[in-house]
């Protein structure tokens, strides 16, 4: 009934997108579930890519690989709406090597410490992995790529390098009330404090 509701109510020169099964899809194609029923739109079918958005999680960037993805398949990217990122992500997508861009994008080779946190969302259904990282050498890192890394790249990821610095060192235990207080939203604030003195939330 949708498919053939919009068949009759939508020109035939306009497109149709899907972005998967899901909104952020761990994998999609053209092939999979909605793209069958995109088929059924007979029109021009396009991926609209959500894999690299981050506009319903903003605290958070990913810098993973592009994958469960076909590369025959078209594609558009929603992407971060920072320029530099954003070109980053579709060099990504075009295949090219991720280590190469990186290094061309003078990422330092600290960020290795700390690219597990910038990789893929969570997927619907997938279970939170357990953190077990060596966070001393990820505040090491963060250290580096704070205070010593410049240039375009570094000033748009700023703000997430700085938030995992304070999402470790609050996993810790070590950020004092007033940092807490400065750092964070009021109610997240009293709730991270409240959790401080009780050892459980309110």
């Amino acid at each position: 009934a949708y498919a053939a509701d919009l068949n009759q109510n939508l020109a035939e020169d306009i497109a149709a997108f899907t972005c998967g099964q899901t909104i952020v899809a761990n994998t999609v194609s053209l092939t999979d579930k909605a793209g069958i029923l995109a088929r059924h739109l007979h029109r021009r079918t396009l991926i609209w890519d959500n894999l690299y958005c981050n506009d319903y999680c903003p605290r958070r960037l990913f810098t993973g690989p592009w994958t469960g993805r076909v590369e025959a398949d078209p594609v558009l990217l929603n992407g971060t709406g920072l320029v530099e990122t954003d070109k980053l992500l579709l060099q990504l997508m075009a295949g090219q090597d991720r280590q190469m861009l990186l290094a061309a994008a003078g990422v330092p080779e600290a960020f290795a410490a700390v690219e597990s946190c910038f990789w893929h969302p969570v997927f619907s259904h997938q279970s939170v992995p357990v953190y077990q990282h060596d966070t001393d050498a990820m505040l090491a890192a963060l250290e580096h790529l704070l205070w010593k890394w410049k240039g375009p790249l570094a000033r748009e990821w700023y703000p997430y390098l700085f938030g995992l610095k304070g999402d470790l060192l609050l996993a810790r235990g070590e950020m004092a009330k007033d940092r807490i207080a400065k750092t964070q939203t009021p109610v997240l604030a009293d709730h991270l404090m409240s959790t401080q003195q009780t050892g459980s939330p309110k």
